[in-house]
């Protein structure tokens, strides 16, 4: 990608990278960000909530569908350049949005680890601390 991503634009890059996620349900909260009812600017896409609406859901579909790897491998792809980026917002989309919801699904993260690039891998592996092994989820622990 050529554009520098930042926190601020990081919904509007996402939309060009995956545009399968600008999708009806997504011009209907689009259309409910937009409206102006009480005299304030319209809200901003916050990408905190484009990506864990819309983008992890999309994620979740890609893996239960299987063989979509190529899919996998373009939002993985731009999700290392936001795990790269030394905008402090992006590390917490990344450890909030994207790694609690990678995390916090059971066998999620091992299928999606080979797509991973090494930040992405890293803020992962750093926030795994917080989340139970499969193996701990699965016995009960």
């Amino acid at each position: 990608m050529s554009e520098k991503i930042y926190y601020l634009n990081a919904s509007e890059l996402l939309l060009k990278i995956v545009p399968e996620i600008n999708d009806e349900k997504f011009e209907e909260r689009r259309n409910q960000w937009n409206k102006n009812l009480d005299g304030y600017n319209p809200y901003e896409m916050q990408p905190h909530l484009v990506f864990a609406d819309h983008l992890d859901p999309y994620i979740d579909k890609l893996v239960v569908a299987g063989d979509r790897g190529a899919d996998l491998k373009r939002v993985f792809d731009f999700l290392e350049e936001v795990a790269s980026s030394e905008d402090k917002g992006l590390g917490g989309l990344m450890d909030a949005t994207i790694c609690s919801h990678i995390l916090g699904k059971p066998g999620l993260f091992k299928k999606l680890e080979k797509y991973m690039g090494p930040n992405t891998l890293a803020f992962c592996k750093k926030n795994q601390k917080h989340y139970k092994t499969d193996e701990e989820y699965y016995s009960g622990k």
